[in-house]
């Protein structure tokens, strides 16, 4: 177990055991991530299929009558489990990252499937809450009389922008609380995510900004010496062959940091979860 507890939420220890969960599972990490990119190619394959089936079909009929055989259910479903492959991925790589458990590839991957349309039951009901909070703002602007609508809206989103990102760290451990946890009641997950990080929001809102950062600085680092490999092959007059080998070598890195980045996020989430469950856990049974 990591040296943070329930009081005190280390960010120092957070990244320390990111990176060393990242480095000791990462082609495990690899292989889920893998596995559901070829869902997602997959999906998006029929939903094309879909799109060009309509395309030819829509010189033969009128619109009225391709939505009328389904075509529109078509397209929203394609749509839809795009979406639940996506959630489905990180639920799996959650579960791959927990300190918590020892989840091999099948057992990720059956975790991944069975969280999706929760995490999709979850994330359209913190839509519809932001919406509400969007709705109740615009009448209340409404009521103001024109010179204060601006400076109505702009309070309005400032308040919005602090309601979100407060909700955000409160919410924050959903993900790894139903591929971890097992929890497949919506609600049950909400309200555990939101007592598992009471009084820890601000840390949470740290280690995020500063996780945040660190990915704007990685990509950077990957993509500048892609950029500077153009810049000399176009106006420095380096020779293509050396020029482009460097070229080449710089976008393997880059899509090496783009796809550890793109599994480090539901690692830095387990590993804060896995600090907070396993502190709750351990105060619990003291009592």
């Amino acid at each position: 177990m990591m040296g943070f507890g329930l009081m005190k939420l280390d960010i120092s220890a957070i990244f320390v055991e990111t990176g060393r969960i990242i480095g000791r599972k990462f082609l495990l990490l690899f292989g889920v991530w893998a596995a559901f990119l070829v869902l997602r190619i997959a999906v998006i394959a029929i939903g094309g299929a879909i799109t060009g089936g309509l395309g030819v079909a829509g010189t033969y009929l009128t619109p009225s009558s391709i939505l009328g055989g389904g075509a529109g259910l078509a397209i929203f479903l394609s749509y839809i489990a795009y979406l639940l492959v996506v959630l489905a991925g990180m639920a799996g790589l959650s579960g791959v990252a927990s300190p918590l458990r020892h989840y091999g590839f099948g057992e990720a991957f059956g975790a991944g499937l069975r969280g999706a349309p929760v995490l999709l039951a979850i994330a359209i009901m913190i839509g519809a809450v932001l919406m509400l909070g969007m709705m109740v703002l615009g009448a209340g602007a409404s009521w103001l009389a024109a010179d204060n609508h601006i400076r109505a809206i702009l309070i309005g989103c400032i308040a919005l922008l602090i309601l979100g990102v407060y909700l955000a760290c409160r919410l924050a451990l959903v993900l790894p609380i139903v591929a971890v946890e097992g929890v497949c009641n919506p609600l049950v997950a909400l309200k555990r995510s939101w007592e598992l990080t009471r009084h820890h929001v601000v840390t949470i809102f740290l280690a995020t900004l500063a996780f945040a950062v660190l990915v704007v600085v990685l990509y950077g680092l990957a993509v500048l010496p892609i950029m500077g490999s153009y810049a000399a092959i176009i106006y420095g007059g380096v020779s293509t062959v050396p020029g482009g080998g460097a070229m080449i070598v710089s976008l393997l890195a880059a899509v090496l940091v783009s796809i550890v980045i793109s599994f480090a996020y539901a690692v830095f989430l387990s590993v804060i979860h896995a600090g907070l469950a396993g502190a709750a856990e351990t105060t619990a049974e003291a009592f």
